[in-house]
């Protein structure tokens, strides 16, 4: 069994474990809920995609909120005797010490390193990856081992008939559980792929 976990500040935890018939198991839980996804890992891409962004409004919101907030606090200290001025500098220091607090809280997003492993047919994003929880070594190892995996049921000629159905079935079940597609879509689509039966090679649609 291929296993990762990862932890985020302060209480969220995502376990991916990718079990023996060939389904990824992402697990999202924090201190209010937890949510498990089942996603067969043939629908990802072999490699994730390296995305980084960075928030330079939030940073810079920060740094200068907090530095008018420092200013304002030793304005206030050094003049203690005179009470207009204080009070001025103590109303300033709680503005800006307020955006300071907030733009600090707003930092832990301001910058993104994250591995995405799309959707193999809309490119979508499935599975968003920190590349470094628990260390970069684990991770790399994790993603090295699922790009193993999915290149070795891509399709192949390896794959008898019934192994193609029964991925194909487990393609269907997630695409009906994310309501792509209907109930009776998926009904449909799986009395085709019995009436087909005796086909090489199985087609979703026609």
């Amino acid at each position: 069994m291929l296993k990762l976990e990862q932890r985020y500040f302060p209480f969220k935890k995502v376990v991916l474990t990718v079990n023996d018939d060939r389904e990824l198991e992402f697990t999202s839980s924090s201190l209010s809920n937890s949510t498990t996804t089942s996603i067969p890992i043939d629908n990802l891409t072999s490699r994730p995609t390296t995305y980084r962004h960075l928030k330079v409004v939030t940073i810079s919101a920060f740094l200068l909120s907090t530095a008018l907030a420092l200013i304002s606090l030793y304005i206030m200290i050094t003049t203690a005797d005179s009470e207009d001025t204080g009070a001025k500098a103590l109303v300033a220091f709680l503005v800006f010490g307020t955006f300071s607090f907030v733009s600090m809280v707003k930092l832990q997003g301001a910058y993104k390193n994250l591995l995405i492993f799309n959707d193999r047919r809309t490119s979508e994003g499935i599975i968003f990856l920190s590349p470094s929880k628990p260390s970069k070594k684990a991770v790399e190892e994790f993603v090295d081992e699922l790009e193993r995996k999915i290149k070795a049921i891509e399709y192949s000629n390896k794959l008898s008939k019934n192994e193609k159905v029964s991925i194909y079935l487990r393609h269907l079940k997630f695409l009906a559980s994310e309501k792509v597609i209907t109930e009776d879509e998926l009904n449909t689509i799986v009395e085709r792929l019995r009436r087909r039966s005796s086909a090489s090679v199985v087609p979703i649609y026609n």
